[in-house]
């Protein structure tokens, strides 16, 4: 036996020397991993409210726009990847019977002298919302009325730092009732700016006091582009990715960067605080692209997450989560990073197919849209599936996101090639995880559009529902190679579970990004349109929505017995309103909506044998 200082050997095992070996090593591991991730920040000076403006009332203005030549994203480009063959998760749609219920549609902003449209939207629970696109911004109410309309250029104008205008986001904040408006203005170092909006009021026609940020912080000849927006319970967080000065592609590429800022400040008019992150790393390689998660209904707090992949990945299922430690008033406000495994890998898209040899710029594979609810994670972004040989989008979900994580992924398989997806919490009771996704469409026959799906509690897909298609291929651009993104939106319809709001992008007629808004529900009843379904039968409802009474008129060949009946938008229960003879020719009757709930309802029309003739979904607001 032999003694030295503390450290004791004995026999053929060095029992002690073994286990304080070990230790260290698992101390090292430890520092290793944390050491992985590092990040740098500061808190800027406060930033004081630039204007206070009206929506209705900014002063006309030329709205400039330049058309902006197409990304030549960094990367793979062109041919497909080299696939690692343990990956071939694919999930056919329709794996189960619901699906998306388009409940109204109509058409959005027309095509607004930029490429790509970057659709956004977000809805408030006075049924208001915000629609926004490069380069303009338009509140609409539930049934399609135009609200307000302007052109990012004039606000930016009014605050004196007219410009480039463009990439807008919006996101509705439910705890404050308010919105948040976000865009960018200029792509040089000595011109980018970030432009930030708060509502006074739940009415997005009243005041909004706006903020101008500086789009380069660091002062090191750099830009910001891409952002994205989120909240917690209180604050907002907006992130980007910045780029040299000069450059107009992803090949100038510096780093993603993150704006935390007390939005109780925004709402009232007050100098913004903020702390801004830069220089984050994993292993020593810059972070391309991080996405904040949002709530699926409320904001969480007060820790922040965002999500980030490897956007130029030839096959991997990591999925990289960022957290924002305490707000900035707790004077403690740190990051920390994480990761998980999808069980599926993912793949850098390459460019989807238009008719005409014409293609879609698909980018990369960023998270597009994340939320959490019910401390379940649900992630989406572009990928490429390897079965299929076409772009795809990938969805993946993290059960038991704060405790022992479960995460699984897919790629929707299909004949059309599909990319920039986004999300929308759907479920109606406590602990639901089901979702609706929303993406763009396009193929060699297909014209350019965008379609939804549901994924219910058990990550079963519903068939794809065509939300909206295109008129031609997407031809603005020079050459034969098209701004498709960079995004969609969608939103929940506060105090109406289950209730999303969607904006995508089709093809014109001549060519040209076009915008489409959509309500949806998920379900099996597969009407896309009340006034088409009415003239169809030559039965009307009206007004639709409504509030205190519904006219049912009808035009019947032969007198025969009626049985009206109104359920759910998901027909878990029914109610006989009226059973009658009705007499042959025109015939109309009304029925109050006092006992039903502001929602969405179908009126069922049966024959004396209960057969059900026709079916008419119908909406009541107060």
């Amino acid at each position: 036996m032999l003694v030295s200082g503390n450290l004791l050997i004995c026999g053929d095992v060095p029992m002690l020397m073994k286990t304080i070996f070990l230790s260290l090593v698992s101390i090292m591991l430890c520092v290793t991993l944390r050491a992985q991730f590092t990040y740098r920040s500061y808190s800027p000076s406060q930033v004081p409210v630039a204007a206070q403006l009206n929506m209705r009332n900014l002063p006309a203005g030329f709205a400039p726009s330049i058309l902006r030549e197409a990304p030549k994203p960094m990367g793979r480009r062109g041919g497909q990847p080299s696939v690692n063959a343990i990956d071939t998760t694919a999930f056919k749609p329709g794996s189960t019977t619901d699906k998306p219920v388009l409940i109204r549609t109509f058409a959005a902003q027309g095509y607004q002298f930029s490429a790509p449209n970057d659709n956004h939207l977000s809805v408030g629970a006075n049924g208001k919302m915000i629609s926004v696109v490069n380069t303009n911004i338009t509140g609409y109410d539930t049934i399609g009325t135009v609200l307000f309309s302007q052109s990012l250029s004039n606000f930016a104008d009014t605050l004196g730092a007219l410009g480039y205008t463009f990439d807008p986001r919006v996101i509705y904040d439910p705890i404050a009732d308010k919105y948040i408006v976000t865009f960018l203005n200029g792509f040089l170092d000595s011109t980018s700016q970030i432009i930030l909006g708060f509502s006074q009021t739940a009415d997005p026609e009243g005041e909004w006091n706006y903020y101008v940020l500086n789009g380069n912080p660091l002062n090191n000849q750099t830009w910001s582009d891409y952002p994205a927006i989120g909240i917690s319970q209180e604050e907002v967080f907006i992130t980007f990715n910045t780029f040299t000065n000069g450059s107009t592609n992803n090949s100038g590429y510096t780093e993603s960067t993150i704006w935390q800022i007390n939005k109780q400040n925004g709402y009232a008019g007050q100098p913004l605080n903020s702390q801004y992150y830069y220089d984050l790393k994993w292993n020593g390689d810059t972070i391309f692209n991080t996405t904040p998660v949002t709530g699926g209904v409320l904001p969480y707090g007060p820790n922040m997450y965002f999500l980030h992949t490897n956007p130029f990945s030839t096959g991997t299922d990591t999925l990289y989560i960022l957290e924002i430690t305490n707000t900035i008033a707790s004077g403690n406000a740190q990051m920390q990073m994480d990761f998980v495994r999808l069980g599926t890998q993912y793949y850098e898209p390459t460019e989807a197919k238009q008719r005409n040899n014409h293609t879609l710029i698909t980018n990369d594979a960023r998270v597009q849209s994340a939320i959490l609810e019910h401390d379940i994670l649900h992630v989406a972004f572009n990928s490429y599936d390897p079965n299929t040989t076409l772009s795809s989008v990938y969805y993946g979900r993290v059960s038991s996101f704060s405790g022992t994580q479960s995460a699984a992924g897919f790629m929707l398989a299909d004949t059309l090639e599909y990319a920039y997806p986004c999300l929308a919490y759907a479920g109606d009771q406590t602990g639901s995880a089901k979702v609706m996704m929303g993406f763009l469409h396009s193929s060699a026959t297909t014209n350019a559009g965008h379609s939804a799906v549901y994924i219910d509690d058990n990550m079963q897909v519903s068939e794809i529902v065509r939300v909206k298609t295109g008129n031609n291929i997407l031809n603005v651009l020079s050459g034969t190679s098209e701004r498709w993104g960079d995004y969609t939106g969608m939103s929940i319809q506060p105090g109406e579970p289950g209730s999303v709001w969607y904006g995508g992008s089709y093809s014109s007629g001549n060519a040209r990004n076009m915008s489409w808004l959509s309500k949806m529900r998920y379900g099996q009843l597969n009407v896309s349109n009340t006034t088409e379904a009415s003239q169809q039968s030559n039965t009307l409802l009206y007004p639709n929505p409504g509030n205190e009474r519904i006219q049912v008129r009808m035009q019947l060949p032969a007198g025969e017995l009626r049985t009206f009946t109104v359920s759910d938008i998901q027909g878990k229960w029914h109610k006989v309103i009226l059973r009658d003879w009705m007499r042959s020719g025109s015939q109309e009757f009304s029925f109050s909506t006092e006992p039903l709930a502001p929602g969405y309802y179908i009126l069922h029309i049966s024959n004396a044998t209960g057969q059900v003739l026709e079916q008419h979904p119908f909406t009541i607001i107060r």
